[in-house]
């Protein structure tokens, strides 16, 4: 008996805007992804370890959708850019936002929040997908720090 060979799929399930589906709104400005962000994070989580989230947006900046990627330490948290810019290609947005917490409060990004940034704008723009911003959240609302508005992107 031949032993047949599979491959294995990684499927990302993508649900068209329809009327079933509620809209998740427009993002244009850093508060409305701060806000819309902010919303994502558990609250009785983000004191504790830092989360990493993207967010997908179609050319007209209208939300597609969202993904919490990775999950790390009270310190920090694994990016992915590959997965990210699969999950980006699949879901076929123009926009991404991306975000992550600090659970100490202290929304000053880092070297290497400030190194991954540029990374994924670099990566996510070979396939012409603009990286809108990157938001750097504290757990005390509305504390926050965007990379567009200090002109790091």
């Amino acid at each position: 008996m031949k032993k047949e060979h599979f491959v294995a799929e990684i499927q990302l399930k993508y649900v068209p805007k329809n009327k079933r589906v509620t809209s998740l709104g427009k993002i244009v400005t850093s508060p409305e992804a701060y806000s819309f962000v902010f919303e994502l994070f558990n609250p009785d989580t983000i004191r504790l370890q830092e989360e990493f989230l993207a967010v997908y947006l179609n050319y007209g900046c209208e939300v597609i959708g969202y993904h919490f990627h990775s999950k790390g330490s009270v310190s920090g948290t694994v990016v992915d850019i590959k997965l990210i810019a699969a999950t980006a290609l699949k879901s076929a947005c123009s926009n991404v936002l991306i975000c992550h917490n600090h659970p100490s409060g202290n929304i000053k990004p880092s070297r290497g929040d400030k190194d991954i940034t540029q990374e994924l704008k670099q990566a996510l723009g070979y396939f012409n997908i603009k990286l809108l911003d990157h938001i750097v959240i504290s757990p005390d609302k509305p504390s926050y720090y965007s990379f567009a508005d200090q002109g790091l992107l």
